[in-house]
């Protein structure tokens, strides 16, 4: 808000300098050369301003390493496909998911390696996701795992994908292939808990989040789930110790409560169906 607010007073500076030069010279006949200088450097006041406060752009080297598991060795042997696949994944950042496409588009045609395959594919179908367009970014992880360049995120993505498809079976089969290829990953578990939540299969759900804490315990994540299910048992004491436990690791602790409610209520709805 504030970089806004400069940006606005800077244009308006020289707006307002250009703006009394032009009156100056047309309406009140003053000599051309008369207020040039103060006007010129006015102008160029609001110009540095607009310029310091123009957003700046990361340098590519911090996208290499935040991303390093990611992107691995593609195009090292390149400098200069590697600065290209690192500009990709600077407008994925940058929510420029068309102009990373087409960037990536260009690469895919020129990687060979399983890092290369894996990281243009990969980051093609984020940007894909991006976009909404879920059926592409499928076909496009399915594309690179058939190209032999599977990886623990891959799949775990592509079953968050299946997922919201409403396809089960393909997105448990893509959570398992996740955790076959890094045991120690704790997302995929995570994520067969969320499926299983949603499936109101309870038992499943607390076993699948208990292994994702095993992995990583400050998974919030599957700390919810797990009050979740507690809650919806009517395990108050458990349900208590894993809000507890979520909020600590970063959950919001109304938010889950509301969650709590909302799925104890549906497990009443249903168990009185059952009933009736």
């Amino acid at each position: 808000m504030k970089l806004t607010i400069i940006r606005v007073i800077a244009v308006l500076l020289i707006v307002a300098a250009v703006g009394l030069y032009a009156y100056g010279v047309l309406v009140n006949g003053e000599e051309p050369t008369k207020n040039l200088v103060r006007t010129v450097i006015i102008a160029l006041s609001g110009v540095s301003a607009l310029l310091k406060s123009a957003p700046k752009r990361r340098p590519l080297n911090q996208f290499a390493a935040a991303y390093a598991k990611e992107l691995g060795n593609a195009f090292a042997d390149d400098a200069k496909k590697r600065e290209a696949l690192l500009n990709a994944v600077r407008l994925y950042n940058e929510d420029k998911y068309p102009a990373a496409i087409k960037a990536l588009e260009a690469l895919k045609l020129e990687a060979r390696t399983r890092d290369e395959i894996c990281a243009v594919g990969l980051f093609t179908a984020l940007c894909q996701e991006g976009l909404g367009l879920n059926a592409a970014a499928i076909a496009s992880y399915e594309d690179t795992a058939a190209k032999g360049a599977e990886s623990s995120q891959l799949y775990s993505n592509l079953g968050i994908l299946y997922a919201h498809a409403e396809e089960v079976d393909k997105a448990v089969r893509s959570y398992m292939k996740a955790i076959e290829l890094d045991p120690k990953n704790p997302l995929p578990h995570n994520n067969i808990a969320n499926l299983m939540l949603q499936l109101g299969e309870y038992d499943g759900a607390a076993e699948a989040a208990a292994n994702a804490i095993k992995l990583n315990p400050s998974q919030y994540q599957a700390w919810t789930v797990l009050a979740i299910v507690a809650g919806v048992k009517g395990d108050e004491e458990r349900c208590e110790q894993c809000v507890r436990k979520a909020v600590e690791c970063g959950q919001d602790e109304n938010a889950l409560r509301r969650a709590i409610t909302h799925y104890a209520n549906i497990a009443a709805a249903q168990e009185a169906a059952q009933q009736a």
